[in-house]
């Protein structure tokens, strides 16, 4: 790991209240690293449709949430992250911060302070791939074990990757796997990929997505959060966005 070069927004096109949220709570925070916004894809787009379902992509007959399938959302999300990692290799980026466009923190100063504290801690200790400024744990009773002599935690299982900083290495990693061809959701891939999922027919997965890399996590996740309009100190300055869809896209 190396001190952040790049932050990425992912977000779509449709949801540019979203995005100008991000971009005010940036500049609140005074984190004076290059931005780049990174258009996803909607799973309702024709492009998605011509090029991505069932062409480019393939989805995962094996995967199961909750007895359905993966949903189209699920797709065009996890195709939209893999293609922003590709975007980051390709511009030879070092480490990057990826944020989605409803990240937050209730406190300004507060994203800065976990950047500042990612970037401490690479001074001692870098031979890690992937670290979550927030998350959310799958099971909140799950404790973290602390990584070395620090006070950050070694990643157990845990969804969403609405505030994620990635090495270079750790984004080609990623995109070695075969998940074009088994696409699950991506805030799974990444617990498959550094051996923490708990998914239905783990032990399938285990042997497409073997452990490959090593996470590790904020003692203060918590703090970096996804959140609505409603309870957003910005919603008087943006129009009232509507969620992207993905939790109500077709199922497969």
């Amino acid at each position: 790991m190396q001190k952040i070069d790049c932050i990425y927004i992912i977000n779509l096109k449709k949801e540019r209240s979203r995005l100008k949220q991000t971009l005010m709570l940036l500049a609140d925070e005074e984190i004076h690293i290059p931005i780049k916004i990174f258009e996803a894809t909607h799973w309702k787009s024709e492009f998605f449709e011509k090029n991505v379902f069932e062409n480019e992509m393939h989805y995962s007959q094996i995967w199961r949430e909750n007895g359905n399938k993966i949903r189209k959302g699920q797709i065009a999300c996890c195709y939209s992250h893999l293609k922003l990692l590709q975007d980051a290799v390709d511009n030879n980026y070092q480490t990057i911060l990826l944020l989605q466009d409803d990240v937050y923190c209730e406190t300004i100063g507060q994203m800065k302070k976990e950047i500042d504290k990612f970037h401490e801690l690479i001074q001692t200790h870098n031979d890690f791939d992937l670290y979550y400024v927030g998350k959310q744990k799958v099971f909140p009773i799950l404790e973290e074990a602390k990584f070395r002599d620090t006070s950050f935690l070694e990643t157990e299982y845990c969804y969403n990757a609405h505030c994620l900083i990635f090495s270079r290495e750790c984004c080609q990693k990623l995109l070695n796997t075969d998940i074009y061809n088994h696409v699950v959701p991506f805030d799974e891939f990444l617990p498959l990929c550094f051996g923490k999922s708990m998914c239905a027919n783990i032990e399938y997965f285990q042997k497409i997505f073997p452990k490959i890399i090593t996470a590790l996590s904020s003692d203060s996740f918590s703090n970096v959060y996804q959140c609505t309009h409603a309870s957003s100190r910005y919603k008087h300055l943006v129009d009232k966005y509507s969620f992207t869809d993905i939790s109500e896209s077709d199922f497969v």
